[in-house]
């Protein structure tokens, strides 16, 4: 089983841990074979569906319950791990949560990409992206 740790635009100076569905193509999941670091996914975060970036994959079970990854939101990472490492850096160095600098470091998900995605299956689990809508 794989995890990844997600960083959330969330007032909180740490990472969240998600578990990714097992590929299995017939179910539409293959995407979770494809998730890597700097990767934005859509994850549930209390009773709403954030937007995150991976900071990490592992196969380390937490000893907490842990929920799943819903959907990849774009094929290529939106950060490399390069960035990554700054961007960490300068969150620790800041004191200020990972999630937001990371937020603030990358584009937004485009108004006609969400709805690609929502097409694709990829936001089935949610109505929308939470925070405000971006005009294309």
């Amino acid at each position: 089983m794989r995890f990844v740790d997600v960083a959330l635009p969330v007032p909180l100076r740490r990472a969240f841990t998600y578990r990714l569905p097992e590929p299995v193509t017939s179910q539409g999941d293959a995407w979770a074979a494809e998730v890597r670091v700097g990767h934005r996914v859509a994850v549930p975060f209390h009773g709403r569906k954030l937007a995150g970036i991976v900071l990490d994959t592992h196969s380390r079970a937490p000893a907490f319950a842990t929920r799943d990854v819903l959907g990849l939101l774009e094929r290529e990472p939106v950060i490399d791990e390069e960035i990554g490492g700054f961007l960490r850096a300068a969150a620790d160095y800041y004191l200020h949560p990972i999630g937001e600098v990371m937020r603030t470091a990358v584009p937004p998900l485009r108004a006609d990409a969400v709805r690609a995605l929502r097409r694709a299956g990829a936001l089935a689990h949610a109505d929308e992206l939470e925070g405000p809508s971006v005009s294309s």
